[in-house]
C-alpha cells in the first residue's frame, strides 16, 4: 500500500509545471524511441496511474477497517491513504515562502480529465477547422457502418470532419466512463460524512466533478454537430436516431451528476453548501442549454431535402414597406444584409486563422526549443558523466533523470560518471595511475630501506663491530657555512681535520636520526597510498558524500602545504649532498667506514629523493580529487541549469497558451464556423431572391456550394457576393427598373360573381345585383372555423398585359362601399394560399407555392381616406409575391375584430380590393 501511494504521488503533478500551471495546451503522445518532442504524455503511464487508484480505491472500499488497528504502520497507512485520495479528487496547496499566494497542484483526477477535455476540444475543433483546409491535405475515411445501425462511410474531408467528431465524443465519454466506474466507491465514501474516510470534500465538486459535467455538456454538443452533418447529407432518419440518442444520455448524465452533488451537499459541513448547491445550479443551467440546442436540432430534422437548410423551393420574402417601390426591392435589402454578415464572417475568419495559425506555430516553436535545450544540456551531461543504453535500446546521458530507464542505473542511484565513460570517469580512471605510481613509490622505499640494512651488515663485518646507522648524524650548519680555508689545514695540508669531533663542527648544529628520517618517509608514503586507494576504491562505487566532503576539504589547503613540503625535501637534499662532500673529506678513518659512511649519505639521499617524489604525487592525487570534484559540481549545475532553462520555457508558453488561450483559440474557430454559416445562408437567400426577383436562374449558383472561406481559395463567399451583385445589376441594365401596376378585384363583380342577370336572361340592375350580394353574405357556407366571412378568388396572368413579365405584388387597398358603415375606421383580411404563377422574361411560367400569408389591411370607406397617412392604408405584406395566384381570400372578421362591429354587412353595396403591382416590360 505504501508503495501504490508513493508511487501515485510520484505522478501528481505529471501536467503541471512546478508553480502549478497547466502547461495549456494538449502536448503530443511520447513516441517511442524518439527524443525529438520533450514535453508529450504517456498513455502507457496514465493508464498505469490509473490502475494504481483504482486498486487504492478497492482497498479503501473494501479493506479499510483492516488498517484501523492498533498497528502504527496500518493507521500511518490509513491515513496517507485518506489524504492521497483527497488530494486525488480535488488539489493539494503548497505554500512557499516569499509567495502570497499557495500554489495549487490538482490532483491526478482533474489533471486526467482536462487533458481529456484538451484532447476532445482539440478534435471537435479540427472539425470545423477543416474548413480552412483548401488544399485537401486533412482527409480520412470514415467507416460509419460500424458506428451506427445503417451508418454511412465517408471519406477525404467530409472524413475527416466526421472521424473528428467521433473522436471528440470517445475522448468526453473516457471521462464520464471512468467516473461511473468511481462512482460507487465515491457514494459509499459519501456514506460516512464527517470522518476521515471520506474523501469527498467541497473542492472535488469545484474541481473534478466540474470537469465531468463540462465532458458530458460538451459529448451533447458534438453528438449534435454529428447529428447535423448527418442531415446535411441527407440522412434524417440517422441524424434522428443520433439525436435522440444523445439527448437521452444527456438527460440521464445530468440526473447523475445532480444528485451525486446533491448527497455531498447532504454530507459537507454548512459552510461548504453553499458553493456545493451553486455548483449544482450552474451544472443544471449548463445541462438546460445543452438539451435545449439538441431539441432545436431534433426539431430542425426534415425528411426532405434542404439545402444550407433550406427547402430547394424556399423564397425568402424580407418586410419590405417603402412606398417607394423603386427605392429597394427584395434583393437590395438581402444585398444590405448579407454584406455586414460576410464581412463580419471574415472578420471572425481572420481571428481564427491568426489564432490557430499563432497556437500552432508557438506550439512546434516550444517542442523545437525545448529540445534543443535537452539536446544542450544533456549533450553536455553525456560529455562529463557518460551515457548508457536504456532498456528501450534509446542513449541516455548517465544522469538521475534517466537512472530509472536502466537496472543498473537505478541500483546506482546516481549514474553519473559510473557507466564506463565519460569526463568523470576518465578522471576516476586516473586514480588508477596515481595508485600503481604509489605502489612502486612504496617498493623503492622498501628497497632503499634493505639496502641500509645490507651495509650495516657488511661494515659491520669489516670493522669488526655494529655500525648504528641510527646513530649516524648529518646536519646543517645552523650558522654561516665554512669557508675554503675553514676545511683545509695550510700547516698539514690535511682537508679533513676540520671538526673531526662527532660532538663538534658545523654538521653538528643540527641533527636528523636515520630512523626518524625513515619513519617520516614509510608516514608520507602509507599518507600517499590512503588518498590514492580511497580514489580508486571512489573509482568503482559511486562517491559518498563524506568521502568527496574529506577530499574537497584538503584538497584546496592540502595542494599549498604540500607544495611547502616539497621545497622543504628539496633544501634538505641539497644538504644531503653537501653532507656527502663533508663525509667523504671530514676523517682519515678506517677506510671501510669512510666508504660506508659515504654509501650510506648515498643511500639516505635517494630515501629523500623517493620522499620527494612521494610529496609530489600526494600533490598530483589531491589535484585529480580536486579535478574530478571540479567536474562532478560542472555536471550538477549543468543538471541544474537545464531545470531552471526548459522551466523558464515552459512558464512563458503556458503564460501565452494557458488554458483560458486554448479556449479562445477554439472559440474563435468554432465562432467562425457559426458566423461562416451564418454569411453563406444570408447569400444562398440572396441567391434564390435574385432568381425569384429576375425570373431567371443564376449560372454559378454551384459555386456557393465549393465555397469554403470567406476571402480565401478560388471560390470564396466575397467574390461569388460581387458576381451576384454584378450580375443584378446587368439585368437591371437589360430591362430596366419595374413599372407599376394596379388590379382591382370587386367583391360583387369578381369575388362572388354576382349575375348580370337573372334565370330567364333579363339584365338585373344595379341595386338588385347589390342585393343578390348582400343575401349572399349571409351564407353560413362563408364563415371559417373562426366565424370570420370568408370568400375565395383568384388571379390570372389574363388579367395583366401580354407584354409585361414578372409580375410581383406591392401592396394592396381595400375600400368600401355603403351606406351604414359606422365610424371612419374598419378592418379586411386578404390572405394569400395558392400556387403562385410568373411569367419569366423568357416567357416561360415559373410555379411558386409559399406559404399562406394573411395581411390585415385598413379600410377606406367609400373612397374617402379619413387620416392624411397614406401608409395607413397601403398594406405591403405580400410584397414581391406573385400577383398571379390560383387561391386568395377575403375575409370580413365581425366576430372578433371589434373596429368591424359597426358595419351593417347589409348596407354594402361592394368591397374593392386594389392590388398594385410592378412587371417588367420586354421589347
Amino acid at each position: 500500500l505504501q508503495a501504490l501511494i508513493d508511487e501515485a504521488f510520484r505522478y501528481k503533478t505529471r501536467f503541471q509545471n512546478r508553480d502549478g500551471q497547466g502547461i495549456g495546451f494538449a502536448p503530443d503522445v511520447c513516441i517511442p524511441g524518439s527524443n525529438l518532442t520533450p514535453y508529450c504524455y504517456d498513455p502507457g503511464q496514465i493508464e498505469e496511474i490509473q490502475a494504481r487508484i483504482d486498486c487504492l480505491l478497492h482497498i479503501h472500499q473494501n479493506f479499510y477497517e483492516d488498517l484501523d488497528t492498533n498497528d502504527a504502520n496500518r493507521r500511518a497507512a490509513r491515513v496517507k491513504l485518506d489524504e492521497y485520495l483527497q488530494v486525488n479528487f480535488s488539489f493539494d496547496q503548497e505554500f512557499v515562502p516569499g509567495r502570497i499566494l499557495p500554489i495549487n497542484h490538482d490532483g491526478f483526477e482533474r489533471q486526467l480529465a482536462q487533458l481529456l477535455i484538451m484532447l476532445g476540444d482539440d478534435a471537435f475543433t479540427k472539425a470545423f477547422a477543416s474548413r480552412f483546409d483548401l488544399a485537401a491535405s486533412n482527409t480520412a475515411s470514415f467507416e460509419g457502418e460500424l458506428f451506427e445501425e445503417g451508418g454511412i462511410n465517408l471519406s477525404g474531408v467530409a472524413g475527416f470532419e466526421m472521424v473528428s467528431l467521433y473522436q471528440a465524443a470517445q475522448y468526453y465519454q473516457m471521462i464520464l466512463d471512468r467516473f461511473y466506474r468511481q462512482s460507487t466507491v465515491v457514494w459509499d465514501a459519501l456514506g460516512y460524512a464527517g470522518e476521515d474516510r471520506n474523501f469527498v470534500t467541497a473542492e472535488t465538486v469545484v474541481n473534478y466533478f466540474d470537469r465531468v459535467v463540462r465532458a458530458s455538456t460538451q459529448k451533447a454538443t458534438a453528438w449534435s454537430k454529428i447529428a447535423e452533418r448527418y442531415q446535411a447529407l441527407g440522412e434524417p432518419d440517422l441524424a434522428r436516431k443520433v439525436a435522440e440518442r444523445a439527448y437521452a444520455a444527456t438527460y440521464l448524465e445530468s440526473v447523475v451528476m445532480s444528485r451525486m452533488m446533491l448527497r455531498v451537499v447532504e454530507a459537507s459541513e454548512a459552510a461548504d453548501r453553499a458553493q456545493i448547491r451553486k455548483a449544482v445550479e450552474d451544472a443544471q443551467l449548463r445541462y438546460g442549454t445543452a438539451l435545449l440546442d439538441m431539441r432545436k436540432v431534433h426539431s430542425a430534422i426534415d425528411d426532405n431535402i434542404t439545402i444550407f437548410g433550406f427547402e430547394p423551393d424556399f423564397v425568402p420574402f424580407p418586410a419590405l414597406d417603402s412606398e417607394d417601390f423603386r427605392q429597394s426591392n427584395a434583393f437590395e435589402v438581402f444585398l444590405l444584409r448579407a454584406r455586414p454578415k460576410v464581412q463580419f464572417a471574415r472578420e471572425r475568419e481572420e481571428l481564427a486563422l491568426n489564432s490557430n495559425r499563432e497556437f500552432e506555430t508557438n506550439q512546434a516553436q516550444f517542442q523545437s526549443e525545448l529540445n534543443q535545450i535537452r539536446l544542450n544540456f544533456e549533450g553536455q551531461l553525456g560529455d562529463l558523466c557518460g551515457t548508457f543504453i536504456a532498456d528501450d535500446n534509446r542513449v541516455y546521458p548517465a544522469i538521475k533523470k534517466y537512472a530509472h530507464l536502466s537496472q543498473r542505473a537505478t541500483v546506482l542511484g546516481d549514474p553519473c560518471g559510473q557507466m564506463g565513460n565519460g569526463q568523470i570517469h576518465e578522471a576516476y580512471a586516473a586514480f588508477d595511475e596515481l595508485a600503481l605510481d604509489a605502489r612502486q613509490l612504496e617498493i623503492q622505499q622498501e628497497n632503499v630501506i634493505e639496502e641500509v640494512e645490507i651495509e650495516r651488515a657488511r661494515v659491520s663485518g669489516l670493522c669488526r663491530e655494529t655500525l648504528e646507522a641510527a646513530d649516524f648524524l648529518y646536519g646543517k650548519c645552523t650558522k654561516a657555512s665554512p669557508s675554503f680555508e675553514d676545511f683545509i689545514d695550510l700547516d698539514n695540508l690535511n682537508p679533513f681535520d676540520v671538526e673531526t669531533d662527532a660532538d663538534a663542527g658545523c654538521i653538528q648544529a643540527q641533527i636528523n636520526d636515520l630512523q626518524s628520517d625513515i619513519r617520516t618517509s614509510q608516514f608520507g608514503i602509507n599518507r600517499i597510498q590512503s588518498i590514492t586507494g580511497a580514489a580508486v576504491s571512489a573509482a568503482a562505487t559511486p562517491l559518498s558524500a563524506s568521502f568527496i566532503l574529506a577530499a574537497s576539504a584538503v584538497g584546496e589547503v592540502g595542494v599549498s602545504i604540500l607544495e611547502g613540503q616539497i621545497n622543504a625535501t628539496e633544501n634538505a637534499i641539497a644538504d644531503l649532498e653537501r653532507s656527502k662532500m663533508l663525509w667523504q673529506t671530514e676523517n682519515e678513518c678506517d677506510m671501510a667506514k669512510v666508504e660506508s659512511e659515504a654509501r650510506t649519505a648515498t643511500i639516505l639521499l635517494r630515501l629523500k629523493e623517493l620522499e620527494l617524489e612521494g610529496l609530489r604525487l600526494e600533490h598530483r592525487t589531491r589535484l585529480a580529487i580536486s579535478a574530478l570534484e571540479r567536474l562532478r559540481h560542472q555536471a550538477q549545475k549543468i543538471q541544474l541549469d537545464q531545470q531552471e532553462t526548459e522551466q523558464l520555457t515552459i512558464n512563458v508558453q503556458a503564460a501565452h497558451n494557458n488554458p483560458n488561450v486554448r479556449i479562445y483559440k477554439n472559440d474563435a474557430i468554432i465562432n467562425a464556423e457559426i458566423a461562416f454559416d451564418d454569411a453563406i445562408r444570408e447569400v444562398y437567400k440572396l441567391t434564390k431572391v435574385f432568381e425569384y426577383y429576375t425570373s431567371t436562374s443564376y449560372a454559378n449558383k454551384n459555386d456557393l456550394f465549393l465555397t469554403r472561406m470567406i476571402a480565401r481559395g478560388d471560390k470564396n463567399l466575397e467574390n461569388y457576393l460581387i458576381e451576384l451583385e454584378n450580375t443584378f445589376f446587368e439585368f437591371e441594365g437589360d430591362f430596366g427598373h419595374p413599372e407599376q401596376r394596379v388590379h382591382i378585384v370587386s367583391l360583387k363583380d369578381d369575388i362572388l360573381a354576382i349575375p348580370h342577370t337573372d334565370e330567364n336572361g333579363r339584365a338585373l340592375n344595379d341595386l338588385e345585383r347589390t342585393e343578390l350580394m348582400r343575401e349572399r353574405l349571409t351564407d353560413p357556407s362563408l364563415l371559417d372555423k373562426t366565424g370570420t366571412l370568408t370568400m375565395p378568388f383568384g388571379t390570372n396572368l389574363e388579367q395583366v398585359s401580354p407584354l409585361t413579365y414578372n409580375h410581383k405584388i406591392l401592396h394592396v387597398e381595400a375600400d368600401v362601399f355603403g351606406n351604414d358603415l359606422g365610424d371612419f375606421v374598419g378592418r379586411v383580411y386578404v390572405r394569400q394560399k395558392g400556387t403562385g404563377v410568373i411569367r419569366a422574361v423568357d416567357a416561360t411560367k415559373q410555379f411558386y407555392r409559399f406559404d399562406e400569408r394573411t395581411a390585415v389591411v385598413n379600410t377606406i370607406f367609400s373612397g374617402v381616406r379619413f387620416f392624411q397617412l397614406s401608409s395607413y392604408y397601403q398594406n405591403f405584406r405580400h410584397r414581391d409575391r406573385p400577383f398571379v395566384n390560383t387561391h386568395w381570400e377575403l375575409g370580413i372578421n365581425q366576430r372578433t375584430e371589434q373596429v368591424n362591429e359597426d358595419i351593417n354587412l347589409q348596407s354594402l353595396s361592394d368591397i374593392r380590393l386594389y392590388i398594385y403591382y410592378t412587371d417588367l416590360t420586354v421589347d
